[in-house]
């Protein structure tokens, strides 16, 4: 429905569009179709004019669609509103005045206006900035007649990159200042909007399971003041959107705001809207264009919501089942690597076991090894030992001689017991030495004995070879049967 200016007129996407289900996909080839479009309005070219424009005075893209769009088209006047608000700003931006102290007074510095001398001298050089913008416009409307339709276009393209570029303006800047202004002028029960751009609050409003509901406001448009104080900031209605809806707002004066305006072809202001999902899929669901009740906007966002609503549920379905398999995905990955971490757990372990049995078993071997050197290296030991008591013994023997017979003169008969228990005796001469008697003993085959020391057995005495070797057994007082035993001697 189109608006003609009453409260309940109204204007539906459903009605505007082919859709069957009255939603519309955003695109961004959107911008320049559609009937009624503000674009198509008598001469107005948006694309020469709005270089024109930009060439003229220096402003941003946005700025001289606003203005050309203020002006219905006409390129002079479009110029001379950029001029009076330029020169607004330029007195809102003024310093406030000074004070200096002089004296014991204080004086202020204001801005006063300039003698008249200087004011004739300045003239010429408002007439001629005038003049120029003027001849712009001529020579814009006589190339658009006269040139062909490309060259004109070249024209103005050339004029426009000799314009400077206005800065990207940060869209949560610009929804602040909205928010601000809005709030400042309508009061603080005015709806929540989301201080991000509205690509951001649709993101929002889609991982809510929820419409984004958008207004786009123009300063310029006689309904926009009194739909912001009736409808907008209504209590009843600010409870509704608020429960019901994400909202963002923006005025078309900034960029943001400027090119959701472009890509919905809106046509009048106060403008409502319900955008479905973010992103590249964000489509637009109800729209209204022009002064509603709160109300009938109430229940036209309503209605939209009960007609629609399904798409979210199908939307949260969707994203509850891509949740899930996203999910899932994960706790099988996690299972997986789960299992892949017992299995290196468990081939770590068997790892350090068999390291560990091939470190006992090392060890054991080389303790193996290490018996059998000792047991190797004691029977050598043994073996030579054996041997050199065997040496000994054949010298000692051939040392000794014969025995002695008891009518060789003065003898005695030794006894030499054992630790084993054996017995051995021989003849000696009384004036044979003691160390005759000690070879005998070491010439025995009983006698293991490798350091060893004789003892009498009554009364005892120890008889060291070191001490008594050279002493005769009558010295020593041997009887005619003397009985000794081995006393062992530490190494």
């Amino acid at each position: 429905m189109a608006n003609n200016g009453e409260d309940n007129n109204v204007s539906l996407t459903g009605s505007d569009h082919d859709d069957d289900d009255g939603v519309v996909e955003l695109d961004d080839d959107t911008s320049s179709s559609g009937d009624g479009d503000l674009n198509d309005a008598g001469d107005f070219d948006p694309e020469t004019n709005v270089a024109s424009l930009m060439s003229i005075t220096g402003c941003s893209a946005s700025e001289a669609t606003f203005l050309l769009e203020a002006a219905g088209g006409d390129l002079v006047m479009a110029s001379q509103l950029y001029e009076d608000e330029h020169r607004l700003r330029q007195r809102a931006s003024r310093p406030p005045p000074r004070a200096v102290a002089r004296g014991d007074r204080r004086e202020a510095l204001v801005h006063r206006p300039l003698p008249l001398p200087f004011n004739l001298l300045g003239m010429p050089f408002t007439l001629a900035a005038r003049l120029v913008h003027l001849t712009f416009s001529l020579v814009n409307a006589a190339s658009r007649r006269i040139l062909p339709g490309p060259v004109h276009r070249m024209f103005c393209r050339f004029f426009s990159l000799l314009a400077p570029r206005a800065r990207a303006e940060d869209p949560v800047t610009a929804a602040a200042e909205f928010i601000t202004g809005f709030s400042s002028k309508y009061g603080e029960r005015s709806p929540k909007w989301e201080l991000t751009g509205w690509e951001a609050a649709a993101q929002k409003s889609q991982q809510n399971g929820v419409f984004l509901f958008i207004y786009l406001h123009s300063e310029r448009h006689r309904d926009s003041d009194a739909f912001c104080r009736e409808t907008l900031c209504s209590p009843p209605f600010v409870n509704y959107l608020n429960a019901t809806f994400v909202s963002w707002g923006g005025d078309i004066r900034s960029p943001e705001a400027y090119r959701l305006a472009m890509r919905l072809n809106v046509v009048r202001y106060p403008y409502c809207g319900l955008l479905a999902f973010g992103g590249a899929g964000t489509r637009l669901i109800f729209h209204t264009e022009g002064k509603v009740r709160p109300e009938a906007l109430a229940e036209l966002l309503q209605r939209s919501l009960t007609e629609h609503g399904g798409i979210l549920w199908e939307e949260r379905l969707l994203r509850e089942q891509r949740e899930n398999d996203r999910r899932l995905r994960e706790e099988q990955d996690a299972d997986y690597e789960r299992s892949l971490e017992a299995d290196r757990v468990k081939a770590l372990e068997r790892q350090e076991r068999e390291a560990e049995a091939a470190r006992r078993e090392a060890q054991e071997r080389q303790k193996r090894e290490e018996a059998e050197a000792r047991q190797a290296a004691a029977e050598l030991e043994r073996e030579q030992e054996s041997e050199r008591l065997q040496a000994r013994r054949r010298e000692k023997k051939m040392l000794l001689g014969d025995e002695v017979s008891e009518s060789d003169g003065e003898t005695g008969v030794i006894r030499v017991r054992f630790p084993s228990g054996e017995t051995e005796q021989r003849r000696f001469r009384m004036a044979d030495t003691y160390s005759r008697v000690v070879d005998w003993v070491e010439s025995l085959d009983c006698n293991e004995h490798v350091s060893f020391s004789l003892a009498t057995t009554y009364p005892r005495r120890v008889l060291k070879t070191v001490d008594h070797g050279s002493s005769t057994l009558a010295e020593l007082q041997f009887e005619k049967q003397t009985a000794l035993v081995i006393v062992e001697e530490d190494m």
